[in-house]
């Protein structure tokens, strides 16, 4: 059996990288301010210590979700699509395409403000009954995968009973 031919390959939208963790520069900040009132209350060394490693952590933490958002990578082939992940430990989940049985286009306000798009396919697959490919720039990515699960469904004789 040859390999199938590789369509489209997406990952999501740097500026979803940047603005999703987000969160935790938000509370770095939070406890810097709290950090800033609690002076008086506490001695100078133990405050800036803790202080300076809560927001460190803090801010490993975004990096390493802001580098796991860029590690991601949707493939969509003639007959699955694959989501390949992970910084340290590599991990590829593969759907195959006849068992989608209905998908959705959403636009959060993040993704209307950076121009992208979550698109989620609910699946009869046992991992994944929703699958998500989250961030991906607005394209037209629906018209193709619903004629990709048409065709595999044709090709493979499997129907869809509700």
């Amino acid at each position: 059996m040859e390999p199938s031919k590789q369509l489209r390959q997406l990952r999501p939208k740097n500026l979803y990288a940047v603005f999703y963790p987000v969160k935790y520069l938000f509370f770095a900040s939070l406890i810097m301010a709290g950090g800033y009132y609690l002076k008086p209350y506490l001695p100078e060394d133990i405050l800036r210590y803790s202080v300076a490693g809560l927001v460190g952590i803090l801010l490993i933490f975004y990096i390493l979700h802001f580098l796991y958002i860029k590690s991601i990578v949707y493939t969509v082939t003639e007959e699955q699509i694959s989501f390949k992940r992970g910084i340290f430990t590599i991990t590829t989940d593969y759907i195959e395409l006849y068992r989608v049985l209905d998908f959705t286009s959403v636009r959060s306000f993040l993704l209307r403000f950076i121009g992208g798009m979550t698109f989620k396919m609910e699946t009869t697959d046992k991992s994944h009954p929703v699958f998500e490919l989250t961030g991906i720039p607005k394209t037209n990515i629906e018209h193709l995968i619903r004629q990709l699960v048409e065709e595999n469904r044709s090709r493979k004789n499997v129907y869809v009973t509700e």
